[in-house]
């Protein structure tokens, strides 16, 4: 049942383009060494957000957007520019490394961040005049071993087990998924510029994964049972009360997560052609929404066990175990989300689903 590699990019940029929401998405830190490799000897440009951009540019073709690249965060560069982009539908951010921002960088872009938990209808595509804003922040990440844990080998878990995700809490959570980096395959073939589209682009050109877009937007009409409801917030509370789950930050998981779970399945079902939320949809979103947001105990001073008297040197041995599991198998399946996704597997595994 575990799902074992991150959401695709298309995917990613799919529901979020229909949710009007931000997402991430990784790249791992040997991959940027090659790519910096490769454009130093062949002359191109290969960085993570150029790839990004045109993979942007090839999905959305014959949509009325802009794709901008935030070398920095300001006010000036965060800032739509209402007279000269009122033609547009969606004014897309890629943020080279959101690991690298610096606290006051974050507390500028999370302001900026307004995100709307309610449910997005139709008509308010036609009645706003202002552009839909998405952010797409690109995350490195780098596979531990034992040879380079700072030379503490002996306690691996301080520093495999430490979060992917790096900036404050607040400013994480503004983002609503996570998922791979596009496939060079097809951001190769794309001959656009990024910017603004011609409006008398060809509409049969337009991929079909993301053409439901463009034609109704009509997912709000979806119906999710009260039953189904009360069987995400069952797995909202396991996943606070988990064994591995921080539980003075909740394990992650905030109260606006139950909206955002039930757009997200909401857009599934949509997308499957369906006009109702399965606890079966449920169980598969899950593992797109939760793992991005979940914050897990990374020392034995955090784990909830000690308060009713468990051995310290216990803690700190089955923490290694699990950071020498994350170890192998985040590298092995290209996922830096892996422990989460045990995480929510384990707990999906406890709970009954809604008849």
């Amino acid at each position: 049942m575990l799902r074992k590699e991150l959401p695709g990019f298309e995917e990613c940029l799919k529901y979020s383009i229909l949710g009007k929401r931000s997402f991430l998405t990784f790249v791992r830190n040997d991959f940027i060494a090659d790519k910096v490799e490769r454009e130093n000897h062949e002359q191109v440009t290969t960085a993570p957000q150029f790839l990004v951009e045109r993979a942007v540019d090839h999905l959305l073709h014959g949509l009325r957007y802009k794709c901008t690249i935030l070398n920095e965060i300001s006010l000036s560069c965060l800032s739509l520019e209402d007279d000269k982009e009122s033609d547009l539908r969606y004014d897309i951010r890629i943020i080279p490394n959101l690991n690298a921002l610096t606290n006051e960088e974050q507390i500028l872009l999370a302001k900026h961040m307004l995100v709307d938990f309610t449910m997005p209808k139709p008509s308010d595509d036609l009645m706003s005049t202002k552009p839909v804003q998405i952010f797409i922040g690109i995350v490195p990440w780098s596979v531990d071993t034992p040879e380079i844990l700072d030379g503490n080998i002996t306690k691996p878990h301080k520093t495999v087990l430490k979060p992917s995700i790096t900036v404050a809490d607040w400013l994480k959570h503004k983002f609503w998924i996570a998922g791979s980096m596009p496939d060079e395959s097809f951001t190769s073939t794309n001959n656009n510029i990024s910017g603004t589209n011609d409006e008398n682009d060809v509409d049969d050109d337009i991929p079909e994964t993301i053409e439901s877009v463009r034609i109704k937007n009509d997912f709000s009409e979806v119906h999710i049972e009260p039953s189904v409801r009360r069987y995400i917030l069952d797995i909202m509370v396991h996943l606070r009360m988990h064994r591995l789950a921080y539980h003075s930050k909740g394990g992650g998981i905030i109260k606006d997560a139950l909206d955002s779970m039930i757009l997200l399945c909401k857009l599934y079902s949509y997308d499957q052609g369906k006009n109702y939320v399965t606890p079966n949809i449920v169980k598969e979103m899950s593992f797109i929404y939760f793992p991005m947001h979940l914050v897990l105990i990374n020392s034995a001073r955090r784990d909830p066990s000690r308060l009713y008297g468990s051995d310290y040197k216990l803690i700190q041995e089955f923490l290694d175990n699990i950071s020498k599991v994350k170890m192998e198998m985040s590298s092995k399946l290209d996922n830096p989300l892996f422990l989460e996704y045990l995480v929510v597997e384990n707990t999906l595994n406890k709970i009954v689903p809604a008849i």
